[in-house]
């Protein structure tokens, strides 16, 4: 018997439908929900969840926002989703060591993840949602 989808996963799944620009195809719900199990983020967690949806509202973040480093609940989850869904014709992302960015075309957004930051919080790293220009 299958799982619901998580929260995680419906948020996911909304912002490819939106990049798609209509219906997800089968295959790319199939790979997010596996790869959203294999590693472990069906449960929400404290930045995830506002970071998809201020992507799906539309709202650029007002400045750096911290997230922590670690796996599966901090950035190398999310990192580790992303790499797995690399693939995926709707997902541009650049993961270049230092950073990620996330271009989201459809939504006019992207989102950068910094893995140096002189943050509060020991081993903390920071996102921000920016407007895409050009």
């Amino acid at each position: 018997m299958q799982l619901p989808p998580s929260e995680l996963e419906r948020h996911l799944h909304a912002i490819a439908s939106r990049e798609f620009g209509g219906p997800v195809p089968q295959s790319t719900a199939d790979a997010m929900r596996e790869s959203i199990n294999d590693h472990h983020l069906r449960e929400a967690n404290d930045w995830l969840l506002p970071l998809l949806q201020g992507l799906l509202a539309g709202r650029p973040t007002s400045g750096p926002v911290e997230i922590p480093a670690g796996y599966p609940a901090g950035e190398n989850g999310l990192a580790n989703l992303l790499a797995d869904l690399k693939a995926e014709p709707w997902l541009h992302v650049d993961d270049y060591g230092e950073g990620v960015i996330w271009r989201l075309p459809a939504a006019g957004l992207e989102v950068f993840i910094c893995r140096e930051t002189a943050s509060r919080v020991r081993g903390a790293h920071t996102y921000q949602i920016r407007r895409l220009v050009g």
